[in-house]
């Protein structure tokens, strides 16, 4: 068996390579020896704020992690992702507002427009980075490694954070030509051979006091282990994973081991004013326009239904609507994140389909934006985020079934309905859940439970659950 006190320095050696790979940390001087008796007095001062317990973060071999970042060039066959796994996953920031997000087509007062031409006037500006969707590996990780209920004690630990980056490792073989599935399977079947072989936590447990994040949705890591060349690779039907807790952006309904969280949006307030600004600003808001959406149409699909809306929003009365196409993303929906912020910051509901999958981006955009989403399918939220949303869909969104809308529902006429009242109820509900659906900058120096947070104390409540039944 490891000693308590090996782990414990392998971590901090580990903490010091990663300081320059995924940002600088905060290292807990009073928890820098793991042993029982000097941390003893440290749980006792945390046990109001750790009552679910202590985690431990494992000191993976760079392979499954550092080594990953390193190869930010190759994990996307279409451009580098360097830039954008920067910053501890963040992205750099935005700075200044690009010429294409000018405001002249806003229709509102000169003084508005005036705000959204001067960057030094937005709204916690500092607090907006060119974050990518799959980066929350990178975010758990920086996080938990300066996370409150943190230990450097395995012993001690109620649970065990498996920092493994599996969306990168998958994001660079999806689209890669020549691989085999063992290919495609290899990391994670060392990863799950490393723990057994390592660490006598993990075969005590089955895993079920351990939990990881993957950056991904759970279909990309559901492949048969028998379905040679289909997608994906098959780490979670690996006998090893069954009980381990996976954190995704979008999870499995029938799979009890997982749990999802928001997509990393482009805001990641650092503090309470960054916060409380963004929030005002979102309550004071002009939104002339009644629906918004932003999408590009998906023709290789029969009976495409993002055309449909897309054809709706553009038929509607001038004014009623506002319509980004993002074909190629020549609108700048990618480039550009503050455009279609700026776009759901106008307008009362944001029409939200499926995306390539069931769930999208888009639905935390326009939920940060204060704009009400509207649904037409169970599992792009109401099936996925228990953690964050309200149990009650009504409480703060619209749905609208997809079949209705094919066989010829105007979703307008529909929103159009909407008494006032109703509007208010769920708008106030929409920025009461905002602060839990971003990711801040960083731990410390703020007073509400951030998305990670959220996750971090879901998970903790789950495996003690668990534990008090076994």
């Amino acid at each position: 068996m490891v000693s308590t006190v090996a782990l414990a320095m392998a971590a901090l050696a580990a903490e010091l390579l990663l300081l320059a790979i995924i940002g600088p940390l905060r290292i807990d001087k009073t928890c820098a020896l793991g042993r029982h008796s000097q941390i003893d007095s440290i749980v006792s001062n945390r046990s109001l704020h750790c009552a679910k317990g202590l985690v431990f973060v494992y000191d993976l071999p760079e392979k499954f992690n550092v080594e990953l970042v390193r190869s930010c060039d190759s994990l996307n066959p279409w451009k580098s992702m360097c830039s954008a796994l920067s910053n501890s996953g963040l992205g750099p920031p935005l700075g200044k507002i690009s010429s294409s997000s000018s405001s002249s087509w806003w229709p509102w007062s000169k003084a508005w427009q005036f705000l959204f031409r001067d960057p030094d006037r937005w709204p916690a500006r500092r607090s907006w980075h060119a974050t990518d969707q799959f980066s929350g590996e990178i975010i758990f990780h920086r996080r938990m490694l300066d996370h409150r209920c943190r230990t450097l004690d395995p012993d001690g630990a109620s649970a065990f954070f498996v920092p493994f980056y599996a969306g990168l490792d998958i994001s660079r073989n999806l689209w890669a030509s020549g691989k085999s599935s063992s290919d495609v399977d290899s990391l994670g079947e060392q990863l799950l051979h490393w723990l057994q072989r390592q660490h006598p936590h993990f075969n005590r447990s089955g895993g079920a006091d351990h939990f990881l994040v993957a950056g991904r949705i759970s279909w990309d890591f559901r492949r048969m282990p028998s379905a040679a060349g289909e997608w994906g690779s098959s780490l979670f039907h690996q006998i090893e994973m069954r009980s381990v807790k996976r954190l995704v952006i979008e999870r499995n309904p029938w799979d009890d081991s997982e749990l999802g969280v928001p997509y990393p949006t482009s805001f990641h307030p650092s503090s309470d004013e960054d916060l409380a600004q963004w929030v005002e600003f979102v309550q004071g808001s002009p939104r002339p326009h009644l629906v918004a959406f932003a999408g590009s149409p998906r023709p290789g699909y029969r009976s495409d239904f993002r055309q449909v809306l897309l054809g709706q929003c553009r038929a509607a009365q001038r004014g009623i609507s506002g319509c980004l196409d993002c074909t190629a993303d020549t609108a700048g929906c990618t480039s550009d994140p503050l455009r279609v912020t700026k776009l759901f910051l106008s307008s009362v509901f944001c029409l939200q389909p499926r995306g390539d999958s069931f769930t999208r981006k888009s639905l935390f955009d326009s939920l940060i934006s204060g704009c009400i989403p509207v649904l037409f399918w169970n599992q792009s939220a109401y099936w996925q985020y228990e953690l964050y949303l309200p149990r009650d869909p009504e409480e703060y969104s619209v749905f609208i079934p997809h079949q209705s809308v094919k066989n010829g529902t105007n979703v307008l006429d529909v929103l159009q309905g909407v008494s006032r009242e109703r509007i208010g109820r769920m708008q106030r509900a929409v920025l009461r859940i905002l602060p839990g659906l971003v990711y801040a900058s960083s731990s410390s120096g703020r007073r509400w439970a951030d998305a990670f947070e959220v996750a971090v104390d879901g998970v903790l409540g789950r495996i003690k659950e668990e534990g008090s039944y076994s």
